[in-house]
């Protein structure tokens, strides 16, 4: 009778050991499978900022009296008034 008692104490010891441990694995795969999922929100979020900057074609440099013309990506002065144009505050 001890002896079965005994055996049957082990394979449910046994049993507990194996469960633990998958359910462990399967809880950092599903770490893992969040983390990829916020990293590739995060990436998509600045591709996203991205497409709006060039949409809205914000410049590097502006007009400080407002003159759409006189912006560039290239420090210099301004076609319309003539002033030097200075970085813009909106520019990543």
């Amino acid at each position: 009778m001890k002896f079965k008692f005994g055996t049957f104490t082990f394979l449910l010891l046994m049993v507990i050991l194996i469960f633990s441990c998958s359910s462990e694995e399967s809880i950092d795969k599903k770490n893992k499978t969040e983390n990829i999922s916020n990293n590739n929100s995060k990436e998509k979020k600045v591709k996203q900022d991205l497409l709006i900057q060039k949409k809205k074609e914000i410049f590097k440099y502006i007009c400080p009296q407002g003159d759409k013309k006189g912006n560039s990506n290239i420090k210099g002065i301004c076609t319309s008034c003539g002033m030097e144009l200075i970085e813009n505050p909106d520019y990543q």
